[in-house]
């Protein structure tokens, strides 16, 4: 059994599964928004993010996501919803929502998991 998961077709199978569920977890579009995960999350932190809820709690991350979102545009009134203008700001705007986001998943210890990849990521 060893042999098997070590083998190239096995590697390639596992990365190639990666990479469809990092796309699916990425084009969630959280309800009353009209951009995905992936316009939200640039940083490999945000993304690490998104995909680690998915894979645990797959039907939160819009739901997660939104409720971020609604608190972080409710404390800044003056932050457009358009995320394409925030250009030179996003990587500013996203640490904010990241930082809500990581501790506020609806999911097994959420703050040590977001801790560990913030300290990785």
């Amino acid at each position: 059994f060893p042999v098997t998961i070590s083998t190239p077709e096995y590697i390639t199978i596992q990365i190639m599964d990666f990479v469809t569920r990092l796309r699916a977890a990425l084009s969630i579009k959280p309800q009353g928004y009209s951009f995905t995960a992936r316009e939200v999350f640039k940083s490999s932190l945000g993304k690490a993010l998104v995909l680690d809820q998915h894979i645990n709690r797959p039907g939160h991350v819009s739901d997660d996501l939104k409720s971020t979102l609604d608190r972080y545009f409710s404390s800044n009134p003056n932050v457009s919803k358009n995320i394409a203008t925030w250009r030179e700001s996003h990587a500013t705007h996203e640490r904010l929502i990241i930082d809500d986001y990581g501790r506020n998943r609806n999911m097994t210890d959420a703050v040590g998991r977001y801790e560990k990849l913030s300290h990785k990521l």
